[in-house]
């Protein structure tokens, strides 16, 4: 197995029995290098990887989702939204990635979710 699917076994379950999806809570956001307070909204959103390569999220959206190298996390959003996140860490627990725009770097935190 390559690094690259290691990472995407771990994003979104490897396929096998009861291992087909993972969903991650938002847990904590750092906006230009300073910790940013979640609201009660923020705590509760949540993203879904599905082994398949389907995406969804607490806030309606859903799509497709790839990750084009162990450091990019491609998502396009139905009907024509497409973003690509840096990936920061990913692990069995945590996942995090972040996004820079012309003015500030957002990163974000997440937590894996067992339900």
């Amino acid at each position: 197995m390559s690094d690259l699917d290691f990472h995407k076994y771990l994003l979104a379950g490897s396929g096998n029995y009861h291992n087909t999806e993972h969903t991650w809570a938002l847990d904590s956001l750092v906006v230009g290098g300073k910790n940013f307070p979640l609201s009660a909204v923020q705590k509760s959103y949540k993203k879904t990887f599905k082994y398949d390569g389907t995406y969804s999220d607490t806030d309606g959206f859903n799509g497709k989702w790839d990750m084009i190298s162990i450091n990019d996390l491609q998502i396009n959003i139905v009907p024509s939204t497409k973003q690509v996140y840096k990936v920061i860490d990913i692990n069995s627990i945590r996942f995090s990635y972040s996004i820079t725009t012309s003015s500030t770097t957002f990163q974000y935190y997440y937590k894996i979710i067992y339900e």
